[in-house]
């Protein structure tokens, strides 16, 4: 190969690339050009990974995912449960507001349909915040809907118990509600992650994660 090289003046002359160059030295490394530049890889010489270090890969690969997914999935179950406590923490704080605003009981009951009170079934089913103008705890056709909450998904179970009525809670213009009673959420592929919502005589929400004894949340079947 005909290539330039500087000789010890500085000056520049032209000459042949020795075969043993361009071949690479007895080892079979690629010997660097007179300008450091590796030569042409030899014939027949090949890159890439044995068996033993593809099953160690393989292997290290498996532990971290073994240690990982778990987390990731307690992480975004914890999520959820969050998001729908919230929700529920929200919607209580609505109805209160509501109440204090207008100055008429405002209700928060079960509705499956988001018009009307229902006296069946549990709060996952979906509820509806209404002002409640004549005290019945049912709404009727010409009482202001203010809020609708549709339905759980994937067999979330949310209860309600209480010293007074289980399937809806009213507050009234004093902020005040009639009963205290607690909220119970579960998510049926995290019974450990359950939510209690404790709704005191002042009105004011509060969430916890065991009973008042310290027991764990009990989880309906």
């Amino acid at each position: 190969m005909d290539v330039l090289t500087s000789g010890p003046g500085g000056g520049i002359r032209r000459g042949l690339l020795s075969n043993s160059a361009r071949a690479g030295d007895k080892h079979g490394n690629p010997r660097r050009g007179p300008f450091g530049l590796a030569g042409p890889r030899p014939a027949g010489q090949t890159t890439g990974y044995t068996l033993i270090e593809l099953m160690t890969t393989l292997a290290v690969v498996t532990v971290l995912l073994g240690a990982v997914v778990p987390s990731v999935k307690s992480t975004l179950g914890s999520t959820r449960v969050a998001a729908h406590v919230n929700h529920l923490v929200g919607d209580l704080a609505l109805t209160r507001s509501e109440a204090i605003k207008r100055r008429v009981d405002a209700v928060l009951c079960k509705s499956p349909d988001g018009r009307r009170c229902v006296r069946r079934g549990g709060w996952e089913q979906g509820w509806i915040v209404f002002a409640d103008r004549n005290a019945d705890r049912r709404r009727q056709a010409n009482e202001t809907l203010l809020h609708v909450h549709g339905a759980w998904t994937r067999g979330y179970t949310l209860r309600y118990a209480a010293f007074g009525s289980r399937h809806y809670v009213a507050f009234h213009p004093s902020g005040l509600t009639r009963t205290n009673g607690t909220f119970t959420f579960c998510d049926p592929d995290e019974p450990s992650m359950a939510r209690a919502v404790v709704l005191s005589k002042t009105g004011r929400p509060r969430v916890a994660r065991v009973r008042p004894d310290g027991r764990p949340l009990a989880c309906p079947p």
